[in-house]
């Protein structure tokens, strides 16, 4: 399997909220999501959302099937907010 990062043909080793990435681009999400939170400024987190679509939550948004909070829910069996 392919790393899910847009242009990059390495093998994916590694997964980022379920979606498959290489080492370097891992590891590249990893401080960004650390800086992202420990951080007090507002900061745009390119390289997450590179993958986004292959993602769990970003994949089913871009198939329209998740419209809402309940919807969300729902596949985790919670029957109301």
């Amino acid at each position: 399997m392919l790393c899910s990062y847009p242009g990059c043909k390495t093998g994916a080793s590694k997964s980022w909220a379920l979606a498959p990435v290489c080492a370097l681009h891992h590891e590249l999400i990893r401080i960004e999501v650390n800086k992202h939170y420990t951080s007090d400024t507002t900061m745009r987190r390119m390289h997450y959302k590179a993958i986004l679509p292959h993602t769990f939550l970003g994949g089913h948004k871009a198939k329209g099937i998740v419209r809402g909070k309940q919807d969300m829910l729902s596949w985790t069996g919670v029957d109301r907010v």
